[in-house]
């Protein structure tokens, strides 16, 4: 008895660590799956500003190039007259000695003509009143005068040198000022350079996010049409040989027709001026480019039926919608994109995703590109589609019945939600009610 005791309470034990154990792995994992959620959240957060923050760098970057092209011949032009201004400062230069040391000449002769005038006054008030001294004073004051006169126009000269001299300063301050006009544009140019090439390596990062973006929306596209096409709920593949020859065929007419006009200038002598779609540079960008020309704008929109029957309840609780149907023109590459789902959110933060109308479970998994998907069948041929799911209820199995508003999986952020009625597309915002 005792030993049996003993058995016991050593497999309660083992019991009850096990399932604390378990219990706390649970707890790890929810918080790992939160913290995973904040982060998407904030990584979705970021992409959606992705595409007018590169359009405002894009803007902001002409500006800068407006800026730098202007700059750059305002130096160009003073650069110019920088070296002119060089060889005039240095001729001025040279002038301005050469007039100084004349001016000190100017000044030796005047102080020494002064001298002389003073010795000739002094001559005059000392001698006697006789007949020699009178013949010396005439001569004396001849002299003085004559001295006098020279001095006169030294005294010119000297005044003509040096208001040339403060010309010469004036013209020397003035070169000065624009030398260090053109230093300070230069070294703002330099700036404005640096600054450009920071924001062309930011815009690069942008685009490549961006890029990144558009290509998960056509992967996703193309995971879903795949998926669908599998399960025979759309089969459209005689109705796309056919949009993509027809495309083929007016895109030819097109090249023909513009070929025509264009031959017909050239022979009128006239410039022909046709509007052009933005040059993409990115191969990744191209190639995305070219499936959705593939078989033209108006192939997607032939394959969208209008739902005329009652409203039924949403997948999620308080929705918002932060992606809607149809046609997306993006707005940097100018790619035309057909949404065939809405994103959906929820304002409350309610996580659990509910079928929206009763129906048979035809395909629940996980996928490379949807993550998990939760496909329904209904009644008159609708098929709804729950893509993005962070988890599957267990009851969710491929045969199961559901009723509405059943539980079936929940989200960690956003829900991708498409419905089809006979091999049609459907707006699901037709379908399901957002109040």
């Amino acid at each position: 008895m005792r030993i049996l005791l003993a058995i016991l309470l050593i497999f309660n034990f083992a019991y009850c660590a096990k399932e604390k154990s378990t219990k706390e792995k649970i707890m790890q994992t929810n918080k790992n799956l939160q913290v995973y959620a904040n982060q998407k959240d904030e990584l979705n957060e970021k992409i959606k500003k992705t595409a007018s923050e590169i359009l405002q760098e894009e803007k902001s970057l002409k500006k800068y190039q407006n800026d730098i092209d202007e700059l750059s011949s305002v130096v160009s032009n003073l650069k110019e007259k920088y070296k002119d201004s060089q060889t005039e400062l240095n001729k001025l230069n040279s002038q301005n000695a050469a007039i100084i040391g004349l001016q000190k000449d100017i000044e030796d002769k005047i102080v020494s003509l002064i001298s002389k005038e003073l010795a000739f006054d002094l001559i005059n008030t000392q001698s006697e009143k006789s007949l020699d001294s009178i013949i010396t004073n005439e001569v004396v004051d001849v002299i003085g005068k004559n001295a006098s006169k020279e001095l006169a126009a030294l005294a010119k000269n000297y005044e003509t040198n040096q208001n040339f001299i403060n010309e010469q300063d004036k013209k020397i301050t003035s070169i000065k000022s624009n030398m260090q006009d053109y230093n300070k544009k230069k070294d703002e140019l330099n700036q404005k350079q640096v600054e450009q090439n920071k924001k062309i390596d930011n815009l690069k990062k942008s685009k490549d996010d961006y890029i990144t973006q558009l290509e998960k929306l056509n992967n996703e596209q193309e995971a879903m049409q795949k998926t669908l096409e599998e399960l025979k709920i759309i089969d459209d593949k005689e109705e796309k040989e056919k949009a993509e020859k027809l495309e083929k065929e007016r895109i030819a007419k097109l090249e023909k027709e513009k070929e025509r006009k264009k031959a017909l200038a050239i022979k009128k002598g006239q410039n022909i001026e046709t509007a052009q779609e933005p040059e993409i540079k990115d191969a990744r960008v191209e190639k995305i480019n070219q499936k959705v020309k593939q078989y033209g704008s108006s192939y997607q929109s032939s394959r969208v039926k209008k739902y005329t029957g009652a409203k039924t309840i949403s997948p999620l609780q308080n929705p918002v919608v932060k992606r809607k149907f149809g046609n997306y023109s993006d707005p940097v590459y100018n790619i035309k994109i057909f949404n065939e789902s809405v994103t959906l959110g929820s304002k409350s933060g309610d996580n659990r995703v509910k079928s929206v109308l009763p129906g048979k479970i035809v395909f629940a998994k996980e996928t490379s590109v949807l993550d998990r998907v939760i496909i329904i069948a209904h009644k008159d041929g609708i098929h709804t589609i729950y893509a993005h799911l962070s988890q599957i209820a267990p009851t969710i199995k491929v045969g199961s019945s559901v009723s509405k508003g059943y539980t079936i999986g929940k989200i960690s952020n956003d829900l991708t939600f498409e419905v089809t009625q006979k091999n049609y597309h459907i707006n699901p915002l037709e379908l399901i009610s957002l109040k």
